[in-house]
């Protein structure tokens, strides 16, 4: 749809997931730590107001090279799931934690694999890709909304340290938390041991649905989504 759409060649449009998967990371590695600086609730709606303005964006995107950098930066503020799953562990009482995660988890990856289909069948009646993104920022509006409502005010990790370390007059800073990050990479099992089978299980999930992408885009099944 891009190519044709933007006159470009297959090879060039087939980067666009590229540029946003990099954005991601990127958010992940530089935004996702702030949730242990600042309040979250007022970073949740920072982040989840620009991923709203950042898909109408892609919506309205005039030519390629546009396109790749709004899906970059879209890509870059699409980690309020991953500021809130750590927020929702703090609000859960200890014995009931990881029963929450999990079913905030759950709904993440169950989200994933349902926007897939819906998306599909929106290109399929509406037949622009357009459509996809146009319905997406309307339900980031709604879920804006939503949390800024539902979601409490709590103090910042960074806060409470402040404050059991103010006698000795140093805080927590944005430097501090990225050595952390480092070192527990290192040396905690369990992080580690977790981190392994993250890493093995998104791979399994992006090869499928990479390959499956090709698989029902040739015949017999010429599906065009």
């Amino acid at each position: 749809a891009f190519y044709k759409e933007f006159s470009s060649t297959e090879s060039v449009t087939a980067t666009v997931p590229t540029f946003a998967q990099a954005g991601y990371a990127t958010g992940l590695l530089f935004i996702t730590p702030l949730g242990d600086l600042v309040r979250r609730r007022g970073l949740l709606l920072a982040v989840l107001a620009l991923s709203t303005m950042m898909t109408v964006g892609v919506a309205l995107s005039p030519m390629i090279l546009a396109l790749k950098v709004l899906m970059f930066l879209l890509g870059v503020v699409s980690v309020t799931p991953q500021i809130i799953m750590p927020l929702v562990g703090d609000l859960a009482e200890p014995h009931r934690r990881c029963t929450v995660v999990s079913i905030v988890l759950s709904g993440l990856l169950f989200g994933i694999i349902y926007a897939r289909c819906v998306g599909a069948v929106i290109v399929s009646y509406a037949g622009l890709w357009r459509a996809v993104y146009w319905t997406g920022a309307g339900l980031q509006t709604f879920s804006w909304f939503l949390l800024w409502w539902s979601v409490p005010d709590w103090p910042s990790k960074a806060l409470s340290v402040s404050n059991s370390e103010k006698s000795s007059g140093r805080s927590e800073t944005y430097g501090e938390i990225f050595r952390s990050m480092l070192k527990f990479a290192f040396t905690e099992p369990v992080l580690i041991q977790s981190s392994l089978i993250a890493f093995g299980t998104q791979m399994v999930f992006s090869s499928f649905w990479v390959t499956a992408t090709f698989l029902l885009a040739g015949t017999p099944y010429s599906f065009t989504t």
